[in-house]
């Protein structure tokens, strides 16, 4: 069985986390052990894609529910977790944000939406979902009439909200 982990290396929160079955293929240890039906059902649930919280939701339980079953499918070395991509914004994002705010400020939008990704360390590709907030408060300061601000912070946060960048 694979190296036991200590539980400060298990994930924060585990709703968040992609796991797949470990490969025991080399094994040699056949150590016996038990499973409740929780920890049956991840393992025939576990797809390498979908993260414990999408797995939850389709098993219609709470995602608390089942971390206790993964901890301990974790420990047992049957399962591990997946090197998580961090999820970025898409191009459909950009693109309205551009639109957006050369509403706001003109044809010089582009150019200060690429000057705001950079200054936060980011290229458009690989800009963090999680940074979002920071990015439209980056852009806002670039628009000088409030009215105008405040109707591009509520346009890009209904945007958010409508394409769910937050929940992914």
């Amino acid at each position: 069985m694979p190296t036991d982990r200590s539980s400060s290396m298990f994930f924060d929160d585990l709703s968040e986390a992609t796991l797949r079955i470990s490969d025991l293929s080399g094994e040699t240890d056949r150590s016996e052990f038990t499973m409740d039906i929780d920890m049956v059902r991840v393992l025939v649930s576990l797809d390498g894609e979908t993260p414990i919280n999408g797995i939850a939701r389709d098993m219609k339980v709470p995602s608390e529910q089942l971390h206790d079953s993964v901890e301990k499918l974790i420990k047992m070395g049957l399962i591990e977790a997946l090197e998580s991509k961090p999820k970025v914004l898409d191009r459909f994002f950009f693109d309205s944000l551009a639109t957006t705010m050369a509403r706001m400020i003109g044809p010089i939008a582009p150019i200060l939406i690429d000057d705001a990704v950079a200054d936060l360390g980011h290229e458009q590709s690989g800009f963090p979902i999680q940074r979002v907030a920071e990015l439209i408060d980056a852009l806002s300061v670039e628009i000088q009439h409030k009215e105008k601000r405040l109707a591009f912070q509520q346009g890009m946060m209904q945007l958010i909200k409508e394409k769910g960048y937050l929940n992914l």
